[in-house]
């Protein structure tokens, strides 16, 4: 893993997903691993991207691998950042993956 770089699954989701969600007129803009949340002593935060939408909503998404079972592929410490960060910052989190039989999924936490 090397910061600020995306991986295939992150470069995939900004292609296939931000992209065309951008070109709908859905999404305005976008910013990869541009914000670092203090969710606690020693304890930080970064999502993937961080997502403008047209409404002017600020929305946060981590970027998973899928699972063959259609699960995203998550580790335990990320999941609880995630929801952590949910339920403490006045943002939409939202965790993505691809499911092989239905494309991006999302699943706010």
């Amino acid at each position: 893993r090397v910061a600020g770089a995306m991986n295939n699954t992150e470069a995939r989701y900004e292609l296939e997903e931000l992209k065309r969600r951008q070109q709908c007129g859905d999404v305005v803009q976008w910013w990869f691993e541009s914000f670092t949340f203090k969710l606690g002593p020693d304890l930080r935060y970064t999502p993937d991207f961080a997502v403008l939408l047209r409404d002017e909503t600020l929305e946060f998404h981590e970027i998973k691998a899928g699972t063959k079972d259609g699960k995203p592929r998550c580790e335990d410490d990320a999941r609880v950042k995630l929801i952590m960060a949910a339920e403490t910052l006045p943002f939409a989190f939202k965790m993505c993956w691809w499911h092989k039989d239905y494309g991006w999924k999302a699943s706010e936490m």
